[in-house]
Formats: C-alpha cells, structure tokens, sequence
C-alpha cells in the first residue's frame, strides 16, 4: 500500500517525456516514505504539473529493496548513529536514473547499487584521514539490511552554482582555488578521485 501523499511530498519528484510532436508521452514520478521504501510510477499522457493527488497515488508502486539497495551483509562500513540531529543530508539511490536503468535486464540496476556502495567505501577511507574541504561523513543509513543512503553533515551554505546564477555574492578566486585544489590533491593522495567537481557540488559557505 503507497503511503499518504503528505508523507511522500518531500521527497517527491516528477518528470515529463514529450513525443515528437512535443505532446506529452508520459509521466514519470518516484519519491522514498519516512521509512525509506522507495517507490515509482509512470501516468501516460499527462504532464506534472496537471496530475492530481489521486493520480499519483494509484500510480506509484513500490520499488524491491533489493533492487535498488545494495546490502550491509558482509561490508565492512560505518553504520549512522539514529540519534543523529536533523542536521544532516542522506544521499540516497537517484529514482530518476533507476526509472530509466530498470528496463536494461537488470544490468543497470546492479550499476546503480554497485555506485552507492563504492562512494560509501571511498567515504569510509576519507573519514580516517579527513579534510576541512570535504563534507563530514556520518556513515550509511541502514533499513532492513540495506544500505539506503550516506549520511552527511548538511551544509548551511549554496552550491557555488545558485552563488553564481542568482548572483547571491561574489567569490575570491584565489582562495577559493586554493581551497578546491587542496581538497582535490587531498583525495588523490589517497588514491581516489572525484570524477564529477561541477558548480552543483560545490558548497561555498560563509
């Protein structure tokens, strides 16, 4: 049974595929409930903006855990405390890409567990030897025998995307270069590499 659409809003997400008359094809739309059971549908010849509570609720059906979860068994990961306070950001399984990952026999579905599961380990060896540039890491959110999300320390800053595109401040370029490239240099003596530096990964803060 899908939960209330209260329970699932924030978290909800839609999108829309347009036909090549740019009519509306379909809809997709996801969203993850309080207890973090993930869930996925699909409403033809509708766009988001026109759906209704009701739509959406008859339309999602839930996602298997083991499909889109990789498992605690036998990994050696720090597990999240539960009595973490609210300031925190879970990075879970992106449904968007699982929508479009499900229909490659299951190929795409192993990719999709294998890379929450390899940015975890690469956290878990960041965590013994952390650096001032790098979010905090709390360890992986645990349900079920799943590993549903990494816990990070939420920022209070922007992403240095929305700094620049709402013009929210300026940025001193070379301290902040600075700061980057430490980061970056940090990873790489431990063998790792980032693979995705972009303004919406960025979070400039003070």
């Amino acid at each position: 049974m899908v939960p209330g659409i209260a329970s699932l809003r924030p978290t909800l997400c839609c999108w829309d595929t347009i036909d090549a008359r740019g009519e509306p094809n379909h809809c997709g739309i996801a969203a993850f409930c309080n207890d973090d059971r993930a869930y996925i549908g699909r409403i033809m010849g509708e766009r988001s903006q026109h759906l209704t509570e009701k739509q959406i609720e008859e339309a999602l059906k839930q996602i298997p855990d083991r499909d889109i979860y990789p498992e605690l068994r036998n990994q050696d990961l720090r597990v999240a405390p539960e009595d973490l306070s609210a300031n925190i950001f879970i990075k879970r399984p992106s449904l968007h890409d699982y929508y479009f990952f499900r229909g490659d026999d299951g190929r795409g579905l192993l990719q999709l567990r294998d890379m929450l599961l390899d940015e975890a380990r690469a956290l878990e060896i960041i965590s013994q030897d952390p650096h001032p540039n790098i979010v905090p890491y709390h360890g992986c959110r645990v349900r079920r025998g799943y590993i549903i999300g990494i816990v990070f320390e939420k920022l209070s800053g922007y992403t240095l995307w929305r700094l620049l595109e709402d013009g929210l401040g300026d940025i001193e370029l070379i301290p902040f270069m600075e700061a980057l490239r430490s980061a970056v240099g940090h990873l790489h003596t431990l063998g790792l590499s980032h693979n995705d530096i972009c303004p919406q990964n960025i979070i400039m803060e003070g």
